[in-house]
């Protein structure tokens, strides 16, 4: 993803279309801890200063890659002035449900929801256990409910992703 985005940074989404690379990378922030960046008044990854970088990875597996990512986002003409909002994050062990999502604005009417997936929490694998033998699981419910939302609230063309359980939620 970080040798992507050297490469690739430099072409805006005008330039050239969301193509799968993108929505891996996008798909990546969603395991980012947004609530940090929400009291901050951070709404672009542009606006993130080193400490803030830190706080929003330190929970995060590979910490240290997606620190390097953010950082070489920043200086992308691709990703560094990507707006995110609407972040949502919400675990609840007796629904046996973890569901986190926040939305980024590629272009005006045009937008990307990231599904974060599979942490490594119990809720989260047993919310994975559950998706095995249940018609549907409350995060799939939610998923759902998000992206009416935000087509409610933001009108426009929408790209949907994840990575794990975050792929399936985006289904």
């Amino acid at each position: 993803m970080i040798d992507y985005v050297i490469e690739f940074g430099k072409n805006s989404f005008i330039d050239e279309p969301l193509n799968d690379i993108d929505a891996v990378v996008l798909s990546q922030l969603a395991y980012m801890d947004f609530a940090y960046l929400q009291t901050e008044k951070i709404t672009s990854i542009a606006q993130m200063n080193e400490r803030q970088i830190q706080t929003v990875i330190e929970n995060t597996w590979r910490a240290n890659q997606n620190a390097e990512l953010l950082r070489v986002m920043q200086r992308s003409v691709r990703f560094g002035s990507l707006n995110w909002h609407d972040w949502v994050e919400r675990q609840d062990i007796e629904a046996e449900e973890q569901f986190s999502a926040v939305t980024f604005d590629l272009l005006p009417s045009l937008s990307f929801i990231a599904y974060r997936g599979t942490t490594a929490t119990l809720t989260d694998w047993k919310e994975d256990f559950n998706l095995t033998f249940m018609p549907e699981i409350p995060s799939q419910q939610a998923a759902l409910k998000y992206y009416q939302k935000m087509h409610r609230h933001y009108p426009g063309k929408y790209y949907l992703g994840g990575h794990s359980k975050g792929g399936h939620l985006a289904v």
